[in-house]
């Protein structure tokens, strides 16, 4: 008698359901699996892909094995297998609902397949089940509410398919749910309130899809939440201040929605939290200054909003930055010097808001930098000369402010440049000096006027020199660039 039923022929007719509906002939591993006679458990335990423990068969891993065709009802006669692994193979058809007979299955994965249709209720009956994935296939129909009964579930990942409909408040009742995940499907309608009772969810991923509505204020029960991506879908409503007491959180990303009202204060309590994606959205008042208390904090994107106001200077303390992305909102006030602390800083985008005033000699202090734009705003004055020390800066957006007089020399330093833009209408220019005009010639992509000769704004009769000086000598070499007239 074999352990995992009444005896080895039963397994063996499983199993050899299983070659016959996957053309186990053609898998790219089929060592031992020879299905013309009943074998004896000794000869299993040499059949490629299963795991056997004292005269039990506790799993089948075939992944990556070329497996097509369908998964066959009779795997049902395995029920005290605990591990089903069937990753990354070409199986099509529906999920047979007999397979919820196996009431011993720990471990079922069915990633990266074909298998269609929707999941059935039956699922429900899984009660031992901890790990369920089935993401990149083409599953779709709703969630069926039974799910709410594998109360024994620490993960569900359903990433990459075409499921539809709400997701069901019944899914509050897996409480041992540590890993949720359903990104890209075509999910619509509000958020159940009911998720905010799974208190051991470390991961909350429902990006692309449909979602619709506020975000409930019960997730900020999850305290276990190191992840939670609501992005790119169409949710309304303000962010819950309730987020500030996350203190697990290591990315919040929200996105690519229609949230509106202003950023939180109570953000800042998310001292582990190293993402904070906030961009596209309709978010409006200013940047809380609680932000500068987020010292983990790797990237900080907030692009595309009306966020308005000047930038806090306490924004300058996020040493472990890398990127600081605010571009294409209504902020004012000055560029902070502290922003030349951030060392770490590969991208600053502030391109396409209001902000005003010299651009600060501090951030030449950026050596790591490969994005500048400060494109589309009202800066005024000089370029600073220190900007020549940003020796990995790749792209640089100066256009379109009220920048003045010529590009400094030591932007030819800048051997990594390969787009720059300093025009739109503005009197900065690039010398004109053969140099300068090769090194600039030699960035793939750059837009700007070089600057023009002499010219005089008031009338000769108006101009009092103090001594005797040839009028050549004194404009013409300055207006060349230094080079004799």
């Amino acid at each position: 008698t074999f352990g995992v039923n009444k005896s080895v022929e039963i397994v063996f007719s499983a199993l050899k359901a299983l070659y016959d509906s996957t053309d186990g002939g053609n898998w790219w591993n089929n060592y031992g699996w020879d299905t013309t006679s009943v074998p004896t458990f000794e000869g299993l335990q040499h059949w490629f892909g299963l795991q056997l423990r004292q005269s039990w068969l506790e799993g089948i891993s075939l992944r990556s094995n070329f497996l097509t065709g369908t998964l066959p009802d009779e795997l049902q006669q395995l029920p005290n297998l605990k591990m089903l692994n069937l990753n990354g193979n070409f199986l099509s058809g529906p999920m047979p609902p007999v397979l919820a007979e196996m009431k011993s299955l720990e471990m079922l994965f069915l990633n990266g397949n074909y298998i269609s249709g929707s999941l059935p209720p039956e699922l429900g009956n899984m009660a031992n089940l901890k790990h369920f994935e089935m993401t990149f296939n083409s599953l779709s129909g709703a969630l069926p509410p039974e799910i709410g009964n594998m109360t024994s579930l620490q993960t569900l990942a359903l990433d990459y398919n075409a499921l539809t409909h709400a997701l069901p408040p019944e899914l509050g009742n897996a409480t041992k749910l540590e890993y949720l995940t359903a990104r890209s499907n075509t999910l619509t309608e509000s958020l159940p309130a009911e998720l905010g009772n799974l208190r051991n969810l470390q991961v909350l991923d429902l990006s692309f899809n449909d979602l619709s509505g506020s975000i409930p204020s019960s997730f900020g029960n999850l305290s276990d939440l190191a992840i939670l991506d609501l992005g790119a879908n169409g949710l309304t409503g303000s962010i819950p201040a309730e987020f500030g007491n996350l203190r697990s959180l290591g990315l919040l990303a929200l996105g690519g929605n229609d949230l509106d009202g202003p950023i939180p204060g109570e953000l800042g309590n998310l001292s582990t939290l190293q993402v904070l994606e906030l961009a596209g959205n309709e978010l409006t008042g200013a940047i809380p200054e609680s932000l500068g208390r987020l010292s983990q904090l790797r990237q900080l994107r907030l692009s595309g909003n009306w966020l308005e106001g000047a930038m806090p200077d306490e924004l300058g303390r996020l040493t472990e930055l890398v990127e600081l992305n605010a571009g294409n909102n209504e902020l004012s006030g000055s560029i902070p010097e502290s922003f030349g602390d951030l060392s770490r800083l590969l991208l600053l985008n502030l391109g396409g808001n209001k902000v005003e005033g010299a651009i600060p000699a501090s951030l030449g202090n950026l050596e790591n930098l490969q994005t500048l734009r400060l494109s589309k705003n009202r800066l005024d004055g000089v370029v600073p000369e220190e900007f020549g020390n940003l020796k990995n800066l790749q792209s640089l957006g100066l256009d379109r402010n009220y920048l003045a007089g010529k590009l400094p020399r030591t932007l030819m330093k800048l051997d990594s440049l390969q787009e720059f833009h300093f025009g739109g209408g503005q009197l900065l220019c690039a010398p004109r000096d053969a140099a300068f005009q090769d090194w600039l010639a030699a960035i793939p992509t750059s837009t700007g006027n070089n600057c023009q000769g002499l010219y005089i704004t008031a009338g000769i009769d108006d101009l009092t020199f103090t001594q005797t000086v040839a009028i050549t000598d004194l404009v013409l070499p300055d207006a060349a660039d230094g080079t004799a007239p």
